[in-house]
This record gives C-alpha cells, sequence and structure tokens, in this order.
C-alpha cells in the first residue's frame, strides 16, 4: 500500500500538481488513510459473504462508523494490524448477534451509554485535537448515543430479535468499547513521553 501511495504522489509531482515536500506528505497520508478504509471496508464485505451475513453488512456499518468516527477510541501502529483488528471486531459481532437477546442488547446500550459519556472522545496518541474539535466530536457521539437509545427502546418495544438491529445495536456498542483499549494506549504513550523527557 505504501508503495503505491508513494508512486501515485511521485506521479503527481512529475506532473507538477504537487510542488512541495510538504504537499507530497499530507497527499501521501491522506491517500494511506483512504486506501486503508477502502480496504478494511472490502475485507469485512468479503467476511460478511464468506460467513453468509451480507445481507447484514450495511447495518455493521452504519453502527460502528459514525461512533467510531467521532467517539474515537484505540488506533493500530499500522495498516496490517488495522485490517486484523476491523475484521476481528466485526467476527465478533456476527457471534455476539448469534447468541443475542433483548436482554443482551440492552446490557449493551446501557455499557454503551456509559463510556461516551465518560470517556468520548478518545483521541490518537499520535493526532492530538483542539479543545473546539474535542467539543464538537463528543457532542456529535453523544447525539448518535441518543439515536441509538431511541433505536434500542423501538427494537425492544416493537420488534424484538430483528437481526438488523441487533447488528446496528452491537456494533455501536463494540465501537464504544474500543475506547476502553484506545484510553489504556494513550496513558501508556503519555507515561513513556514523559519518561523520555526526564
Amino acid at each position: 500500500m505504501k508503495k503505491f501511495v508513494d508512486s501515485y504522489c511521485n506521479y503527481l509531482q512529475k506532473k507538477r500538481i504537487i510542488v512541495s515536500n510538504e504537499q507530497w506528505e499530507i497527499c501521501a497520508y491522506g491517500l494511506e488513510l483512504i486506501v486503508s478504509a477502502v480496504l478494511n471496508i472490502v475485507i469485512l464485505v468479503m467476511c460478511s459473504f464468506i460467513l453468509h451475513e451480507e445481507r447484514y453488512i450495511l447495518f455493521y456499518f452504519l453502527g460502528f462508523i459514525p461512533l467510531r468516527l467521532f467517539a474515537g477510541g484505540y488506533h493500530a501502529d499500522n495498516h496490517l494490524n488495522c485490517c486484523i483488528i476491523f475484521a476481528g471486531i466485526y467476527l465478533v459481532s456476527v457471534f455476539l448477534r448469534c447468541i443475542a437477546e433483548p436482554s443482551l442488547v440492552l446490557c449493551f446500550i446501557v455499557i454503551e451509554i456509559m463510556l461516551i459519556l465518560l470517556l468520548s472522545p478518545v483521541e490518537s496518541a499520535n493526532k492530538q485535537i483542539t479543545s473546539k474539535r474535542r467539543r464538537i466530536s463528543r457532542n456529535r457521539s453523544i447525539w448518535i448515543l441518543l439515536a441509538n437509545v431511541v433505536v434500542c427502546i423501538v427494537f425492544l418495544w416493537v420488534q424484538p430479535n430483528n437481526s438488523y438491529i441487533e447488528y446496528y445495536l452491537i456494533s455501536g456498542f463494540l465501537a464504544s468499547s474500543t475506547m476502553i483499549t484506545g484510553k489504556i494506549k494513550l496513558y501508556f504513550a503519555s507515561r513513556k513521553k514523559e519518561g523520555a523527557s526526564l
């Protein structure tokens, strides 16, 4: 992936679309994120077809991605680990959906409420965010949480055991759970930084 991104950025530089090293680095970073995101989605779609769960994959993405974007969470150190972890989380969602009962889904939403209210947003150790951006991300993650709570109430009241809604709610729970490991990683990264500065 890095070779592809570098060669494409070099091509843009030869065409004079990129004219400085700073632009090259920004373009390479952005392309890496895009390619990584597309690759993760393709891997998950393939997994869903292999497991015969393809009809639910959209609801998984709807529950996971928005909350993950604004609430933050664990960030892998490289793209390979990111792909493996992302696929692993999806496989956990498939397992949880198979054993899900309305009472278990309710427990998930209660845990999600606590995690979002206590931890959101969790930033990356390598990418600090401004206080304004932190406030915006927190507000948006809370709005998404409220939407999830409403969906959960309707799910439990109107149509329990709906697999589509179960996927949606479980993926939201898993997205919020990554905040715990993200917070732990951030703590150890700050400790390491403090130790290095002494």
